[in-house]
């Protein structure tokens, strides 16, 4: 089998993702070296293989790989995934590339102040859920 970097499917993407954005230590921030990116991506896949995520890399389009390289590290996974999914940066806006990265994001976070650290689930505050202020799919809107 060649060495191919696999990204997570729609279905298990989110929860995967979920692990990959946890807030780790704070780096130096962008611009990003190849090396630092290497060396700081968090795996979604239980197979951490640098040679597959170097294989993966050099297969990606330039503006790609600088759109990563000048992003904030907790930007990293949301772009690659949008990228996946087939978001292109500058498209309109049902394909853009930015709305699904910040969408991504903005769920993320939202999903993050849902749960204790230690894995337990506490939902929405009580005050969230007073003010039942909620987004167009329906969530509420806490933050």
């Amino acid at each position: 089998m060649s060495p191919i970097i696999r990204l997570p499917v729609v279905s298990a993407g989110l929860i995967v993702l979920t692990l990959a954005l946890g807030s780790g230590p704070a780096l130096a921030g962008p611009p990003w070296t190849q090396e630092e990116f290497f060396t700081n991506l968090q795996f979604t896949t239980v197979i951490n293989n640098r040679e597959r995520l170097e294989d993966w890399w050099q297969k990606q389009p330039a503006y790609l790989q600088q759109r990563i390289l000048n992003s904030e590290e907790r930007m990293w996974w949301p772009i690659i995934l949008c990228n996946y999914f087939g978001y292109k940066p500058g498209a309109e806006a049902r394909a853009s590339a930015e709305q699904c990265e910040n969408n991504i994001r903005t769920d993320h976070d939202r999903g993050l102040e849902e749960w204790t650290q230690n894995g337990e689930y506490k939902g929405a505050s009580e005050s969230c859920r007073t003010r039942n202020q909620r987004d167009q799919y329906g969530r509420l809107v806490c933050g």
